[in-house]
Formats: C-alpha cells, sequence, structure tokens
C-alpha cells in the first residue's frame, strides 16, 4: 500500500510541476503514459511479482533504448520545436536536465532497487513486528518472488 501511495504521490507531484514549469501538452504525453504505467502496474506486478532477474535485464535494454531516444530528439533540437509547437517555455537546457540527467538517476535507482530487493520491503515494516519477528533474510540465492511470497505468508 505505502508503494502505491508514494508511485501516485511522485505521479501528481511531477504532472503538477510539469504543468507549472512546462505546459499541458507535455504533461498530457508524459503524465498521461504515467498514469497508464500506474494502472498495469497495480493490475501486474502487484499482483504477482515477478523474480528481478527476470525483469532487471529487459528494463536496463529498456532505459538504453530510451537514452538513444533521447539522443536522438537531442539532436534533433525536439525540445525547441516542442516549444514552438506548442509555444511553451522549454529550452533545450531544461530538457536535457530532465530527460537526459534526472530520468537516468530515476532509473539507475530503480534498477537497484530491483537488484537489491530487500532493502525496500524493510521501510514498510513496523518497528513492533520486527521486534517480534525475527529478521526474514534468506540465502543469498532466493529469489525475489519466493522472499515476498514468503514475507506475505509470515504471520508475526
Amino acid at each position: 500500500m505505502l508503494n502505491k501511495a508514494v508511485a501516485l504521490v511522485f505521479l501528481l507531484a511531477a504532472m503538477c510541476a510539469g504543468y507549472i514549469k512546462i505546459g499541458l501538452p507535455p504533461v498530457l504525453i508524459v503524465g498521461g503514459s504515467g498514469v497508464a504505467a500506474f494502472a498495469l502496474w497495480q493490475g501486474s506486478y502487484l499482483k504477482r511479482p515477478s523474480d528481478p532477474s527476470v525483469i532487471l535485464p529487459l528494463f536496463l535494454l529498456t532505459v538504453a533504448a530510451l537514452d538513444v531516444h533521447m539522443a536522438e530528439e537531442y539532436l534533433t533540437k525536439f525540445g525547441p520545436a516542442l516549444s514552438r509547437q506548442f509555444d511553451i517555455s522549454w529550452t533545450e537546457q531544461s530538457f536535457l536536465l530532465i530527460f537526459a540527467f534526472v530520468g537516468p538517476a530515476l532509473y539507475a535507482l530503480t534498477a537497484a532497487g530491483l537488484y537489491l530487493p530487500r532493502a525496500s520491503p524493510r521501510f514498510s515494516v513496523s518497528s513492533s513486528r520486527r521486534s517480534a519477528c525475527s529478521p526474514a533474510e534468506g540465502p543469498p540465492n532466493t529469489s525475489h518472488a519466493s522472499w515476498v511470497a514468503r514475507e506475505r505468508s509470515r504471520s508475526c
């Protein structure tokens, strides 16, 4: 539940900031994609978590393809063209800052979260449960999916 709330707050905050700083058209494009991704995430991964060893390579390939796409948009002056097209103030500097620097930093953190899946669930465990239960550390070769299933079945 906490993951859903954090993701939704981040999505809405990013959309509001984008609307204030850039304008409506990019928010509809990027924010609309974010809303669709949020819905798909709830209907798929949150119901049946996949093993990160399956997801991580595909995620990293997708990020690499997105980086190539961002380079193409930079080289073809997409940011300034979009500014002229929709009469919005989107400078090349802000385009680069968001899509070439901030975005990849978030993708790297996401990849780290997939690679180190046991770090994030501990944040949502209450201190009373932590003291009442023994640590749920599995062996290093335990898959994330089996770890998630074991955590969900634990009752302390």
